[in-house]
C-alpha cells in the first residue's frame, strides 16, 4: 500500500512514537493525526519541504490539505488505515470486473442491506474507469470502509496519482499533503430505511460537513458512492468469486516463496513482499472476466447478454431474508460483435 511505502521514514516513526506519548498523557491529543504535526513542524519553522517543493507546495495549499474546513481529511485518512490495518489489512481488488458496474445503479440500494466481509477493509475498483475527482488527472479508484460500533458506515474514498507523479521522489510533507487532497471522508447512519445514495447526499449537507470540503466534492461523490455499493453488493452476492492471492505484479519467487515453501521460508517470503508494499488481495471475478472477455485496463464492456442492475430478493424461510441478486437483461454493446456467452447471473 502506498500510504505505507511513503511513510517508510524515521521522521514519520519519531511523530507517531510523539504521539503515542503524549494520549498517554493527555487523550483530546488523539484528535491531532500524525500528518497533522507534521505540519506543525513545517509551520514552526522546521525545513520539511525540499528543493522547489517551496514553489509547488506553498503555505495556503498546507493550509487547505490539514484544515478542518476542508474536511480534517488527514485525520480521517489516517484512521481509516488504522481500522484497515486492525482488521487485518484486507483488501478486496474488483478492478477486473468493475467496469460492468458503471452503467449499474445501485444509489437506491438501501444501507441497512449492505453486508461486510470484515470490519474493516479497502475496495479497490481501479483509476481505469476514470471516475473523476476535483483534481486534475485523479481518479477515485477506492474506498477504505469501516462499519463503525456505533452502527455508522465509516467511508474514505482516495483517488490515484497522475502516471508522472514522482511520488518516491518527494518528501515526506509533500507525500502527505498529496494523499489529503486525493481523499474524502464520509459518515453514514446504517438505517433500515434509507439508500446508501440518500444518506451520501444527507452527509453533504451544511450542517454535517465542513461546507468547503462539500464544494469541493459535492460534484463527484455521487459516482464513487454507486460503484462502491456495486462492489459491496457483488461481495455480498452468494455467486460472488473471490480468491485471494498477492497481485499479480508480485515479484514471482517471493510469491512462491511465501505460498509453497517450508513454514520459515513462508514467513520469510511474505516479509519481504510485506516490506515491498505487497499484502495478500481478495482478487474478484477474474474467472467471470475472463469469460466475458474483458480486457483489463479498460471501462469498455464487450458485447454480453445484460445491461445488469441489482435486485433485492427475498429468501428462506417465509421469504423473511433479502438477498441482493444480479439480474441479466439485454444484449449490452451490440455493436462490437455477438456476445460469446450467455446470461452472466440468472435471478
Amino acid at each position: 500500500m502506498r500510504f505505507y511505502l511513503l511513510r517508510d521514514d524515521d521522521l514519520w516513526d519519531h511523530l507517531v512514537e510523539q504521539q503515542e506519548e503524549h494520549v498517554q498523557r493527555d487523550q483530546s491529543l488523539s484528535l491531532i493525526g500524525v500528518g497533522e504535526q507534521l505540519y506543525i513542524w513545517h509551520s514552526q519553522g522546521e525545513a520539511l519541504l525540499e528543493g522547489l517543493e517551496h514553489y509547488t507546495f506553498p503555505q495556503e495549499r498546507l493550509r487547505k490539505a490539514f484544515s478542518e474546513e476542508y474536511g480534517g481529511v488527514s485525520n480521517a485518512l489516517e484512521m481509516a488505515v488504522r481500522k484497515w490495518f486492525s482488521a487485518g489489512e484486507q483488501i478486496f481488488d474488483l478492478s477486473a470486473v468493475s467496469a460492468m458496474f458503471l452503467t449499474s445503479d445501485a444509489l437506491r440500494t438501501p444501507i441497512g442491506r449492505l453486508k461486510l466481509p470484515f470490519e474493516s477493509l479497502f475496495v479497490h475498483w481501479g483509476p481505469h474507469l476514470e471516475i473523476q475527482s476535483p483534481l486534475s488527472g485523479r481518479y477515485i479508484e477506492g474506498c477504505y470502509v469501516c462499519r463503525d460500533p456505533l452502527g455508522l458506515l465509516d467511508l474514505t474514498f482516495v483517488c490515484s496519482l497522475p502516471d508522472s507523479t514522482p511520488w518516491d521522489e518527494r518528501s515526506l510533507l509533500a507525500n502527505v499533503v498529496v494523499d489529503c487532497e486525493g481523499a474524502y471522508g464520509l459518515m453514514l447512519e446504517m438505517d433500515d430505511e434509507g439508500t446508501i445514495g440518500d444518506r451520501a447526499m444527507e452527509s453533504m449537507e451544511p450542517g454535517f460537513a465542513d461546507e468547503a470540503g462539500i464544494n469541493r466534492w459535492i460534484g463527484y461523490i455521487r459516482p464513487a458512492v454507486n460503484m462502491l455499493a456495486n462492489c459491496l453488493c457483488y461481495l455480498s452476492s452468494p455467486k460472488s468469486e473471490v480468491v485471494e492471492s498477492f497481485p499479480p505484479d508480485a515479484p514471482a519467487r517471493l510469491v512462491k516463496q511465501a505460498t509453497t515453501g517450508t513454514p520459515r521460508e513462508r514467513a520469510r517470503g511474505a516479509s519481504k513482499l510485506n516490506a515491498l508494499g505487497f499484502r495478500t488481495v481478495h482478487l474478484c471475478g477474474q474467472q467471470l472476466a475472463a469469460s466475458l472477455s474483458m480486457r483489463p485496463g479498460s471501462k469498455e464492456m464487450p458485447a454480453h447478454w445484460r445491461k445488469g442492475h441489482w435486485w433485492p430478493a427475498r429468501i428462506g424461510k417465509g421469504r423473511a431474508e433479502i438477498r441482493m441478486d444480479w439480474r441479466s437483461g439485454v444484449v449490452v454493446n451490440a455493436g462490437k460483435g455477438h456476445p460469446d456467452v450467455g446470461h452472466i447471473y440468472k435471478a
